[in-house]
């Protein structure tokens, strides 16, 4: 504000000094031009003086003429003594600019006298009408006054402005240098930030690729526009072949699936751990779970779906896994709530029919017919064996046996029910040395519902059943127990032999245990196979495909259960009109093998010598049956149906018994709670324990509890002298 006020009164006070200037230069100037305008006019008269001297009146008129030219007079006249014109002449006048500046009296007209003297004797005198035309110089120098004025102030401007610029150029250079400190320290962050950013892509980027799960988002037409790579391994498909990829078009096998999904979505706007069947590249199913949502684009609009999906095909095996062993647990407790009361059925009838052919003649038909019914029995005690084998719930003693020789048998035994348009192969290394801890009759119930199975899938036209038996290293069990396949080249090569052309599709079902070594049973078939969508199935008790008259379905649920309480795997893999194939591993022992043999004994080796034995259990049918058993065998019978009338008996008189025999389940005393007690009566005296089934007890819990030994009924009168005679020699001994 001080600068432009200083500024101003510089401005005025020049422009009042060239004002001052200018006016006195048009005085001086003025002055300066009347005072020549008098001295030419004295010259003009000199020079007519002589002129008119000379005689010479023609040159005087010429004179005037030129000096009203020359000195822009308007008109010039020589008077004589007596003011009579002599000479005159008239000088231009024409132009608007002569006649506008005389007008305005810019160009005033003075009229200008002088004698005409000759020897200093006037003789006339001259006037001319002098035009002043002072006016143009003093424009010109008004305008360049003006024009110098106005470069000075220009100039001055010029300094101002420079100066001010200066000065603006230093605070803003200064105003920068600041914004310039700050623009580096916000150049600083944005390189830092970008730093942080691009580490942070990076990270996310290894992230995003190594997640097992996938990212992937679509238009909203279903076209894939980015997918993770972690898609490859799951899905079959490379990166290129999924981007602008309808994801319909490539996963799913029914466009409902997908319409179910697009419908959840656009109900709730998103779908969270969403379960799905989808296909890979190669066709195989596996689980997708998933969640997704919209993404909207700048307007607001929907423009496609973003989401992540898991490969849950894993879990989901294991879930069937799990819900197969829940329904094995839950047909188990069936099994065993009516074992007891069947088997204790079953004694009744074969204990009586047993009985009964004491008393018929051996050719009579009544005898036949007992027989008849002992078979029966038989038949139904084993049926009840194998619900308890395959729900795990009997405790069969098991023995080292030689597996290969009781396959051997089992074969022998199938060439027989087997047509003979089915071939039996045997795949058996020679002199393999395969001990495991089992049982033979389990072992044939194994081969022989596996084989029937078999050649009840190649009725019709034929076929091959090969059976191959072999050791195998732990290693083996890291291939057959894989998620995705097991063993497929050995598959190849079992199925080749047989159907060189076909196209491998592997269902599997697994139960993997612990061990070192193991004795691979394979059992291969040249059949129709098992469809896909029922092999999960295969396993179920009572699950079946076949017509009424060809089975239960308990002949795999059988084979199930004997090779899990073997702490066995089995596997199966099959494809349809091409055959199946069933490998059983089996951990080996290092143990010698025994052959069991029963051998007839005849009745005098375990006949009683009137031993005295305390019988307990609360239905009296078998009371009955079990007490002529005895007396049959020789022994001295006292019996009760209450366990706690039979302990008073007992602690009435303790050394009136040589045995107690007892049943397990009994109201108000279980059977082992009685054995405790009449043991803490008397320590020495040898308990046998009967039991149809029960969850409680089992053999080697009965011989810990101090029994002496543990019956599964129903109980034969040789199986029931048998292990009297050795309870009471062990007691002896």
């Amino acid at each position: 504000m001080q600068d432009n006020a200083i500024y101003r009164k510089f401005i005025l006070g020049t422009t009042a000094a060239f004002i001052i200037l200018f006016c006195l230069f048009i005085f001086f100037y003025e002055r300066y031009e009347h005072n020549k305008a008098y001295f030419r006019i004295k010259e003009h008269a000199i020079v007519i003086s002589n002129a008119l001297w000379n005689l010479n009146p023609e040159g005087s008129e010429e004179y005037l003429s030129l000096a009203c030219k020359s000195h822009k007079y308007k008109k010039i006249v020589v008077f004589d003594t007596k003011g009579n014109i002599f000479q005159s002449a008239e000088g231009q006048t024409n132009g608007w600019g002569y006649s506008l500046f005389t007008f305005l009296r810019l160009m005033p007209e003075l009229t200008l006298k002088s004698d005409i003297l000759y020897d200093k004797t006037k003789i006339g005198h001259i006037e001319a009408i002098w035009v002043c035309d002072v006016i143009y110089v003093e424009l010109h120098v008004m305008l360049a006054i003006i024009l110098t004025y106005f470069i000075c102030y220009l100039n001055i401007r010029l300094i101002r402005s420079k100066n001010l610029l200066e000065k603006r150029v230093a605070e803003r250079t200064k105003e920068l240098s600041i914004v310039n400190l700050s623009l580096q320290k916000e150049l600083e962050e944005h390189h830092k930030a970008r730093e942080a950013l691009k580490k942070s892509e990076e990270q996310y980027r290894i992230l995003i690729e190594n997640m097992p799960d996938v990212l992937y988002r679509t238009d909203i037409k279903g076209r894939i526009l980015f997918i993770s790579r972690s898609s490859e391994e799951i899905t079959g498909y490379t990166i290129d072949e999924l981007i602008d990829s309808r994801i319909s078009d490539l996963f799913y096998q029914e466009s409902n699936d997908r319409e179910k999904f697009l419908s959840m979505l656009e109900q709730k706007g998103y779908v969270n751990n969403y379960e799905e069947e989808l296909r890979r590249k190669d066709g195989t199913v596996w689980w997708a779970s998933t969640n997704a949502h919209f993404f909207k684009d700048e307007d607001g609009n929907i423009a496609g779906i973003e989401g992540v999906f898991r490969d849950v095909t894993r879990r989901k095996m294991l879930e069937n896994e799990l819900r197969q062993a829940q329904k094995m647990e839950s047909i188990g407790r069936l099994t065993g709530g009516i074992a007891h009361d069947f088997n204790n059925i079953l004694n009744i009838m074969l204990g009586n029919a047993e009985l009964a052919t004491y008393e018929i003649p051996e050719g009579s038909s009544a005898y036949s017919k007992i027989e008849a019914i002992k078979i029966a029995g038989d038949k139904a005690s084993k049926i009840v064996r194998q619900l308890l084998s395959f729900s795990r719930k009997t405790e069969t003693g098991l023995e080292p046996i030689n597996i290969v020789n009781t396959i051997k048998d089992s074969i022998q035994l199938l060439r027989a029910t087997i047509p003979s348009t089915i071939e039996i192969r045997q795949i058996i290394e020679p002199d393999i040395k395969t001990t495991v801890l089992g049982h033979q009759t389990q072992i044939h119930q194994i081969i022989i519902n596996l084989c029937i199975n078999a050649s009840q899938s190649m009725e019709e036209m034929g076929g091959v059943i090969e059976i191959d038996v072999q050791k195998v290293p732990s290693s083996f069990l890291e291939k057959i127990t894989h998620p995705l396949g097991i063993d497929m080249a050995d598959f190849d090569e079992e199925l080749s032999r047989f159907s060189p052309n076909y196209n491998i599709k592997t269902e599997l079902h697994v139960e993997a245990p612990t061990s070192k070594e193991y004795v691979k049973i394979t059992v291969t078939d040249t059949g129709y196979g098992i469809p896909p969508e029922i092999i999960d199935k295969i396993f179920d008790p009572y699950f079946t495909t076949k017509p009424v008259d060809k089975g239960t379905g308990m002949g795999l649920a059988v084979v199930h259960g004997i090779v899990k309480n073997y702490n066995g795997l089995i596997t199966v893999k099959s494809r349809p009109q091409y055959g199946t194939t069933f490998t059983i591993l089996l951990p080996l022992v290092d143990q010698p093998s025994v052959d069991i043999i029963r051998e007839s004994e005849t009745e005098s080796r375990y006949n009683g010598t009137a031993e005295s034995i305390l019988l307990v259990d609360d239905d009296e049918l078998i009371v009955e049956m079990t007490s002529e058993m005895l007396d049959r065998l020789g022994y001295r019978v006292e019996s009760k149906f209450d366990p706690n009338e039979a302990l008073k008996l007992f602690e009435a008189n303790p050394e009136a018994f040589d045995l107690i025999i007892t049943d397990m389940t009994m109201p108000q005393m279980t059977g082992a709670k009685l054995a405790e007690k009449i043991s803490q009566i008397r320590a020495d005296v040898p308990i046998i324990l009967c039991s149809g089934y029960s969850s409680l007890i089992n053999e080697d819990k009965a011989i810990e509890a101090g029994i002496s030994a543990y019956m599964m009924k129903p109980v034969s009168m040789q199986d029931l002298g048998e292990t009297i005679r050795r309870v009471l020699s062990k007691k002896g001994a």
